[in-house]
């Protein structure tokens, strides 16, 4: 009964997470793919198609020209390493998205046997700040042609922020 137990929870996390929105994959030392969700496969495999079965894929394929920059932290992350960066992907139709890659190596008896890698799309954010930041120099570019300022007033703490000095 407990083997059948651990068979359904084994199921049922693999089904987990192949459903969640968060790009999630395993690569084995030789970096060679054991498992990549449907939303790591969209990511990194979808070109024309999706790869539906990645097992076996090298990373430097999975990967295609993103590979080459992150050699450095794969590297890395099999000598041991947690190697958290940001970077660019370039998908096949040319839509550019904004990238934290999280690499964590599975380390058992001392010797590192693959490593976990999560993406998080940071591109909405990103996209925010940008926004945020062109509306913020708008704003003080207009306040210095109108010559006015402004202030604000934090009541919990008494702090007062100035605009910029006209």
């Amino acid at each position: 009964m407990a083997e059948a137990a651990h068979l359904d929870l084994a199921v049922l996390a693999l089904r987990t997470v192949e459903s969640i929105p968060a790009m999630v994959a395993y690569w084995d030392a030789d970096q060679r793919c054991v498992f990549a969700n449907s939303a790591y496969r969209t990511l990194f495999m979808g070109g024309a198609k999706v790869v539906e079965d990645p097992r076996g894929m090298s990373m430097a394929d999975a990967l295609g020209p993103t590979y080459a920059e992150d050699l450095r932290f794969v590297r890395r992350v099999l000598a041991g390493e947690t190697q958290v960066f940001e970077r660019r992907i370039v998908q096949a139709d040319g839509r550019v998205i904004q990238s934290r890659a999280t690499y964590v190596p599975d380390i058992i008896g001392g010797r590192v046997t693959g490593f976990t890698a999560h993406e998080a799309d940071l591109t909405e954010a990103r996209d925010r700040e940008a926004a945020l930041a062109r509306s913020s120099e708008l704003l003080e570019r207009t306040g210095a042609l109108a010559k006015v300022g402004g202030a604000e007033l934090d009541l919990r703490s008494g702090e007062v922020w100035w605009a910029t000095e006209m």
